[in-house]
């Protein structure tokens, strides 16, 4: 005999009890994270698979995201926004009708994903995202130049003294080198905003990201001069620019966001993290 379908939300996921929030402060590396298993988001996106897939049809997606949705949230959502008119479930894909209209004038009013846009000379003064972004624009145009040889020798180098790979440290560098300019944005306005808790969280991401990809650079620092002697040089004073930009950052950061160290993220600076590595 099968359960009665219920829409109270799912409590757990593969790695144990989801953690509420978990998604809200994170790097998004799903791939490297320990606490994968235990994110709702994460879960919803698994489930979903890939709306890219041009063997779906738009009812093939339409009915994968609602599905999704009651199975990893335990919400039916067709039912609960629109009872199940399926002509409002087309409007509201497409972002069109009253439906969708009321869902997105809430969306922005809560400002839920940082999303909202702002009106022409509404933008704060936000001189920390246009500093990483700027490094974030030469740190892609040092990789389309320099990635493939730095990937050949830091796949062939020892792990470093740190106990970091190098091959590892390059990942590190791509991924958190431009994810700070969008976290410092997105601190920005939940400061103009008046939103100290997103402001905090933002930050501390934006934080880490600066840290992690200063120490992305100082493994390369060692791997790559020496792997190419005839850039020796060059190598070293790129490296130790992008690291005195990242310092800088960092330093901002800190003065700028003072909450961003203290801030607890869930999951991540409770002692959940260590307990599941632990675990593991």
């Amino acid at each position: 005999m099968e359960p009665p379908e219920t829409d109270a939300a799912p409590t757990h996921g593969p790695g144990g009890p989801y953690i509420e929030g978990v998604s809200d402060y994170c790097d998004r590396w799903c791939e490297r994270c320990p606490l994968a298993g235990r994110c709702r988001l994460r879960a919803f996106e698994l489930e979903l698979g890939d709306l890219a897939d041009p063997a779906d049809t738009d009812a093939d997606r339409r009915a994968r995201f609602w599905r999704a949705l009651k199975t990893v949230y335990g919400v039916d959502a067709r039912g609960e926004l629109h009872e199940s008119d399926a002509a409002t479930v087309d409007e509201l894909w497409e972002g069109e009708g009253p439906a969708a209209t009321s869902i997105y004038e809430a969306a922005e009013a809560d400002d839920w994903d940082g999303a909202a846009e702002w009106d022409e000379g509404e933008e704060p003064a936000d001189p920390l995202s246009f500093a990483a972004r700027d490094l974030a624009v030469d740190l892609l145009k040092w990789l389309r130049e320099h990635g493939e040889a730095a990937q050949i020798a830091c796949d062939a180098a020892a792990v470093h003294p740190s106990g970091v790979a190098p091959s590892d440290a390059l990942d590190v560098i791509r991924w958190y080198g431009v994810q700070l300019g969008p976290k410092l944005h997105r601190a920005a306005r939940a400061d103009a905003r008046g939103r100290a808790r997103d402001r905090a969280g933002s930050a501390k991401v934006a934080l880490i990201a600066a840290e992690r990809a200063f120490g992305g650079w100082t493994v390369l620092r060692d791997v790559l001069p020496a792997a190419f002697p005839a850039r020796r040089e060059a190598f070293a004073a790129e490296i130790a620019d992008f690291q005195r930009r990242l310092a800088s950052l960092r330093a901002a950061i800190d003065r700028t966001f003072p909450a961003a160290r203290t801030f607890i993220r869930p999951g991540f600076d409770d002692g959940t993290l260590e307990e599941e590595i632990a675990d593991s």
